[in-house]
């Protein structure tokens, strides 16, 4: 432990901080005429220095922002008792510019084009506030607080901030495992994500006026696919093809470059209805689904939702996937509904799910007018076709489907379809059990 002597009288004698160095011996460092308040600061860095030197660690950037600070004739008594070698640091620890260029090349075999472009994004945004010429051992904690604070002002949103808070906490963790730093001084900074503002959903009437207010089936066929399949565009959505489409299981094979993972998702009828419409007036009957091209997507989809008499809403495709994931959690099990939309249950619940007035409406008993959700029984009444294939579903016994289901299931449309369509129910209070799939005795 270091202690402050005084060495003369008075209300702001000289003063001195006696110390043991590395190799126990005992020092003196005179350090003039400061106040105590002064003598105790510089006491405290004495005693993290002399740490640094015990443990062969580089001195923490607020430590090191501290020696910059320093007069030429302190750190020359500092480096007397080898306790700073700036000059070292200045020389091991690169330019904020050179570090996040580096990263970002490093990065580009690893990360999506997209991703390198949101780091590329944090990054511009750091070299405008810390300047690219600025030592990274220079950027303390403190600063990085200021940062945050001049995105807030600047009007980026909350979760805008902490992308950009995760992007610095990241390249600077490598900043620290390649030894340059010994503490991350973005480490402070929240950098967790924002659960979604989930206050808009699109009802099933909204959706059927979206839909007839699309000027051709390429635009039906986009929509449905968000609003009926919970498919992101336009990653998704543009790269599905006809032949990712099951007619006989109504079943999509969805590819997820985000996730770089495939998933099967199920076609309700009234996207059936838009799928088959769409493939007989296609060209290529093997080629993309949607053709749509990318320019003014945007701004054709908010005409769109104005021609359905409504008032367009933030995040416009987003707003239709989580709108879907909502309604099959309505009805189907929620480890199910998750694989479909291709997110982990606690994803969903965080960003997705939303409770809707159908629900409320539910238990009070009451009928607010708005979308009546539909359940999976009642929706899957019709299974069409395409070209020459018979547009009516079986009609019979729903035991007698599901005990076929279980034979051979490739002879119907698949386990899940015929489960997602039967009830059993007990005997007493037990409540329908949706896609139960073992006959059980009453008794």
């Amino acid at each position: 432990m270091a202690s402050i002597v005084k060495l003369g009288k008075g209300k702001q004698p000289p003063r001195a901080i006696d110390f043991f160095d590395v190799e126990g011996k005992r020092q003196r460092l005179r350090i003039g005429k400061v106040t105590h308040d002064v003598a105790t600061e510089f006491k405290r860095r004495i005693e993290k220095l002399i740490g640094f030197r015990r443990l062969g660690q580089l001195p923490d950037s607020e430590t090191i922002s501290w020696l910059n600070g320093l007069s030429a004739d302190v750190r020359g008594r500092l480096a007397q008792f080898d306790l700073c070698q700036l000059p070292e640091f200045r020389k091991a620890a690169p330019k904020l510019g050179k570090l996040l260029d580096d990263y970002v090349e490093q990065k580009r075999v690893e990360l999506k084009a997209s991703s390198v472009k949101r780091l590329e994004n944090t990054f511009q945004k750091m070299k405008d506030y810390f300047k690219p010429d600025t030592l990274i051992t220079e950027i303390t904690t403190s600063n990085a607080k200021d940062w945050r604070i001049q995105m807030l002002k600047s009007g980026l949103s909350e979760a805008s901030i902490r992308t950009n808070a995760r992007n610095a906490k990241s390249v600077f963790r490598d900043a620290v495992e390649r030894k340059y730093l010994s503490e991350n001084p973005f480490l402070a900074l929240v950098s967790t994500s924002v659960a979604a503002e989930r206050t808009r959903f699109v009802t099933e009437d909204e959706t059927n006026r979206l839909l007839a207010a699309c000027p051709n089936a390429d635009w039906k066929c986009l929509v449905g696919l968000a609003r009926l399949a919970g498919l992101r565009v336009p990653s998704e959505s543009h790269s599905l093809n006809w032949t990712d489409v099951d007619w006989n299981k109504m079943r999509l094979t969805v590819f997820a470059t985000k996730t770089d993972s495939t998933r099967i998702v199920p076609i309700s009828p009234q996207l059936m209805e838009i799928l088959q419409e769409n493939y007989q007036q296609a060209a290529d009957k093997d080629g993309r689904i949607v053709a749509l091209t990318g320019h003014n997507r945007h701004r054709q989809m908010i005409k769109i939702v104005k021609a359905a008499g409504l008032e367009p809403w933030d995040d416009l495709y987003q707003t239709l996937r989580r709108s879907c994931e909502t309604q099959w959690a309505m009805t189907v099990p929620q480890h199910a509904v998750s694989a479909w939309i291709g997110h982990s249950e606690l994803v969903s619940a965080k960003h997705y799910l939303q409770v809707t007035d159908a629900l409320f409406d539910r238990v009070t008993g009451q009928d607010s007018g708005d979308c009546k959700q539909k359940s999976a029984a009642e929706s899957a009444a019709v299974k069409p076709g395409i070209e020459g294939q018979d547009g009516e579903s079986e009609s019979g016994d729903t035991r007698t489907e599901l005990e076929g289901a279980a034979k051979n299931p490739d002879d119907c449309r698949g386990f899940l379809d015929v489960a997602a369509t039967c009830q059993v129910v007990r005997a007493g209070i037990e409540p329908a059990t949706h896609g139960f799939s073992v006959h059980c005795s009453t008794n």
